[in-house]
């Protein structure tokens, strides 16, 4: 066992850990959803790489609505988020060279990628959880080419206005 998996078991033991730190990690994809209605696209993710690999598969969420699982992600494809979508897709085409040019939401399992996680909150009671800061290649999280959020940089609470 390396050192970095004993701290790991060391630290979920002591503080009953829910969520991995902060900070640029390797995803595998393990389950895709795609919501045509809202250009929505939701994915469950395990930690591929590090000390935290196979960090929710050894601490499952006990929660049982999508929103409070702490590995899941959304991409969304509505027009003020394009850029977001042109970033994730760099990501996974970099990642992934195999991925055929035309892949949909289902070829999505399995692929690698670079994510960069920050807290975020998600109602105007000030609830934060964890949520993609940006997604980038496994290449420069590797080579450790990205910008690493702080936990003082919590993204506000943005209600949106119908």
């Amino acid at each position: 066992m390396t050192d970095d998996f004993v701290g790991l078991r060391k630290a979920l033991k002591e503080k009953r850990m829910k969520e991995v730190p902060l900070g640029a990690y390797v995803i595998r994809i393990t389950a895709v959803r795609y919501y045509h209605t809202c250009k929505l696209l939701k994915f469950s993710f395990e930690i591929a790489e590090g000390a935290f690999t196979g960090f929710y598969a050894m601490n499952p969420s006990p929660s049982s609505t999508t929103i409070d699982k702490p590995n899941v992600l959304t991409v969304s494809y509505k027009d003020p988020t394009q850029r977001f979508l042109k970033n994730f897709n760099e990501a996974i085409e970099e990642s992934n060279p195999d991925l055929p040019d035309d892949w949909n939401p289902s070829d999505l399992k399995g692929t690698v990628l670079g994510v960069v996680l920050q807290r975020t909150a998600y109602n105007r009671y000030g609830d934060t959880r964890n949520s993609a800061g940006y997604y980038t290649s496994i290449q420069n999280i590797r080579s450790g080419k990205f910008y690493e959020f702080s936990f003082h940089d919590v993204k506000p609470y943005r209600r949106e206005v119908i």
